[in-house]
Formats: C-alpha cells, structure tokens, sequence
C-alpha cells in the first residue's frame, strides 16, 4: 500500500481492499425499510436523478446536499453483510435487483429482520 502511494499507483491503491473477499466474503450493504411503506430508498434514488438532470450549480448542489442529507438519515438502517462464496444463495433477498444504486440492496422481505434482534444471518455474517 505504501509503495503504491510512493509511485503514485492511486488507482491500483484504490482497488486496495483491507479484508480478502475471497477469505472472508463478499459485502453488501442492505437498507432495512420501517415497514413495507417506507420510500426512503426511493426518494434516495429520486434526488439523484435529479441532481444528474439538474441544469444550473446551483440547482446541482442544492440535490447534491438533499442526497447526502438523505444517505446520513437511511445510514442507521443500513447493515453491512457479508457473504461466503459458496454461500451466495442463502443471501438475504433482495427488492431492487436490477436497480441496485449506491450499491444499496433494499431488504425483500422484513420478517429475515428483527428490530431487537438484527437480521437472521443464516448463511451470511453481520459487520
């Protein structure tokens, strides 16, 4: 990493990961709605476009702001998992997989989460 940085490498020292995903899984970031009628991650998705479509600066960083100020609220309903290789297919399912923005997967189906007792990790481990 410090040879990289050294050289100027800063791509391939982006590509740096701390913990091997072929040791320990592949992460994944899950948002875990209030209830089946929580919008957040579509509102999310929304202002994004918008920011994208947005003509002036201004009008740019004023979704620039509403996204990250978006993203700050959701992230105490964000969980990080983890998923071993062989294991993909017990991973939590998943409601937005074509739509998979700000790599955030939107839980499916909220009965694998529990408000107390976190997420029922068959298969996968909790970061």
């Amino acid at each position: 990493m410090l040879e990289c940085v050294q050289n100027g490498e800063f791509e391939t020292l982006g590509k740096f990961k701390l913990i091997p995903e072929s040791t320990f899984g592949e992460q994944y970031q899950y948002y875990i709605r209030n209830n089946y009628e929580d919008e957040s991650y579509e509102e999310l998705i929304e202002l994004m476009f918008n920011s994208i479509n947005a003509e002036s600066y201004e009008e740019k960083k004023k979704y620039k702001i509403a996204v990250t100020q978006k993203m700050k609220e959701m992230s105490k309903r964000i969980l990080q998992v983890r998923v071993y290789e062989n294991r993909k297919n017990e991973a939590p399912n998943y409601s937005n997989p074509n739509k998979e923005y700000f790599n955030i997967r939107v839980l499916a189906d909220l009965k694998d989460y529990n408000f107390e007792t976190g997420l029922d990790v068959m298969g996968y481990s909790i970061i």
